[in-house]
């Protein structure tokens, strides 16, 4: 059942490394109620007390997603080849302004939906639980080489993390709905209101919103909600599924929304029948989480997006996006990307610093030690890009990273980390190109061929079973179930290519650390990665073969798999209980 996602999956993330950012699309009738028997998982939904895995899990609140790096600095651009300048919008208050700018920026990126891995699996049982209290994304997290996900709740506790430094602590539409104390307005739907009643609590629900207020509902069976954040006038930004994308986790697939996650929506919807009809579900309020949290002010960050970063799109990439290692003595070049979407040219002052265990070569307006600076303009509807090398020091250790934070126009600017060591030469890399084609001739299947593989390269490698690997790197999570964690004590930690594994039974919480892929593409990958997944204890093994290639190592049929074929495999393994990339030369 789950072998279905890889299918969908792998037509739609060809198109993802090459789509626009942003997106301004409006839902239609399959973002509309579908009370009758929709699948809730997904949603908000309620095991035993409350346990949420999100929100608007029946009207489209379910766009898909993968946390995953999709290139390197040479791929497509975001396409925005005109300026599309949300015009400045007027506010009572600073704190509607600096959320309003705040939202347009993650609605501005390709922030994809996903429950699953808005899930944590208890570290002392096999349940499962919704997501910590902590922040996730910022907006420009979101680049061309890592994809970020959320879903409507987990969404707008970012945006008031983001804006003001503050937990508001509902992570999920249960909890909104519960949290009285930051409710402006609540209304418990009876079902039999009559038109000029609807007319009368309409008019004074809109009377009492608010720009920055939320905006929460609870489905009619009180199961599940939708949350969303109105930015006044009739205009609303949430995250749901939108036009195109759906989560469903009774058939385990997921569908693509090329315009993201993040959505605008007018405020006719919510009362439309057409639309999500909140006289016909179980309440509705309007949360205000300043209400209860009235010390909360703008953080540095957010007054510095608001005066220097509106509407100007910044990303950082990276010559080795996360999944690739440098060698010491190897090159590694950052490079920002600056999209100016105003009506007039820009100015973005930009600095960065060299990063630890390297040592800078070239790049920047001004260089002063390990700091270096720009002062980028940028043409109405314009952009543009500056850049910076490095070298990885000679004495760095493997295992060691670079990784720096770069600011633009004083709002912090990341990429993945680079980490040390576990680089083959460009001879074995090539050796092992040609001597996979050979693959079908040398008698053996999984790892066991992929060590035949190398050592006809000329290259030396131990490597285990797939059942040891795959128990070792995987600890069981309570005495039921299916779920898993990475072990961090397996003795083949090491050789796991940084990032690359997971799973749809791998305890999500490990991407927390920042030391996790959700799925894995080809651009990631070096010559000689060995892909192993995991399935009710079968196994299915693939060696990374270079260029479009891959090699299926399955003891009855060898087969060199093309660009299409290499991308099917790499993005099923999401759908496995557990996956990991190995790195042979990562032991050495």
């Amino acid at each position: 059942m789950k072998k279905i996602l890889a299918l969908i999956l792998a037509l739609c993330i060809v198109c993802a490394c090459l789509c626009a950012c942003g997106g301004d699309s409006q839902p239609d009738a399959d973002d509309s109620l579908q009370a009758n028997g929709d699948t809730q998982q997904g949603g908000d939904t309620q095991q035993g007390n409350d346990t949420q895995q999100g929100g608007d899990g029946q009207q489209g609140d379910q766009s898909g997603s993968q946390d995953s790096q999709s290139g390197s600095q040479g791929d497509t651009p975001p396409a925005d080849t005109t300026p599309k300048e949300e015009p400045m919008r007027e506010f009572d208050t600073p704190e509607q302004k600096a959320l309003w700018v705040v939202a347009e920026a993650y609605l501005a990126r390709k922030t994809y939906l996903q429950y699953d891995d808005s899930n944590l699996v208890n570290g002392s049982t096999a349940g499962v639980v919704y997501r910590t209290d902590r922040h996730v994304y910022s907006p420009e997290d979101a680049t061309r080489q890592f994809t970020t996900y959320s879903n409507c709740a987990a969404w707008t506790y970012d945006l008031y993390y983001e804006t003001f430094g503050i937990d508001i602590v509902a992570w999920n539409t249960g909890m909104l709905q519960r949290d009285t104390e930051m409710h402006a307005f609540t209304y418990n739907v009876k079902k039999t209101e009559t038109q000029e009643e609807k007319d009368r609590i309409i008019k004074e629900f809109f009377d009492i919103l608010q720009p920055g207020d939320l905006i929460n509902y609870r489905y009619a069976d009180g199961s599940i909600g939708h949350v969303m954040l109105y930015i006044g006038g009739d205009d609303i930004i949430h995250c749901t599924r939108g036009v195109g994308g759906n989560y469903d986790y009774a058939q385990n697939k997921e569908l693509y929304e090329p315009s993201g996650a993040i959505q605008r929506l007018k405020t006719d919807y919510l009362f439309s029948s057409s639309g999500y009809d909140l006289f016909s579900q179980e309440s509705f309020s309007i949360v205000r989480p300043l209400m209860k949290f009235t010390d909360a002010q703008i953080t540095q960050k957010t007054q510095s997006r608001v005066e220097n970063l509106y509407n100007i799109y910044i990303e950082k990439l990276s010559s080795h996006p996360a999944g690739f290692t440098a060698q010491q003595g190897e090159e590694v070049t950052y490079t920002y990307f600056i999209r100016n979407n105003r009506v007039n040219e820009a100015t973005v002052e930009i600095v960065d610093y060299v990063p630890e265990n390297s040592a800078y070569v070239s790049g920047g307006d001004s260089v002063n030690g390990t700091e270096i600076k720009w002062s980028v303009t940028v043409p109405s509807g314009g952009s543009t890009e500056v850049s910076y090398t490095v070298r990885v020091n000679s004495d760095a250790k493997d295992g060691d990273y670079l990784f720096t934070t770069g600011y633009a126009g004083g709002v912090d600017v990341e990429c993945r980390k680079v980490y040390i060591g576990g680089n083959l030469s460009a001879d074995v890399r090539a050796k092992i190109t040609t001597e996979a084609s050979k693959a079908a001739t040398m008698g053996a299947g999984g790892l066991a061929l992929a060590e035949k593989i190398y050592a006809a390269a000329g290259y030396t490698v131990d490597l285990p079973s797939e059942a040891d690997l795959m128990n070792s790197l995987f600890t069981k999570l309570g005495p039921t179930g299916n779920h898993v964690r990475l072990n961090t004590s397996s003795e083949y930690l090491s050789i796991v290519a940084p990032t690359m594994y997971g799973g749809w039974y791998c305890a999500t919480s490990d991407v927390f650390s920042g030391w996790r892929t959700k799925g894995v593409l080809a651009s990631q990958l070096m010559e000689g990665d060995i892909l192993v997944c995991c399935e009710n204890g079968k196994y299915t093994t693939y060696m990374y073969a270079g260029g479009n290639k891959a090699l299926a190592l399955d003891g009855t049929k060898i087969e060199v798999m093309d660009l299409i074929k290499t991308r099917d495999a790499l993005i099923s393994a999401i759908g496995y209980d557990c996956f990991a990339v190995i790195r042979p030369a990562m032991a050495d």
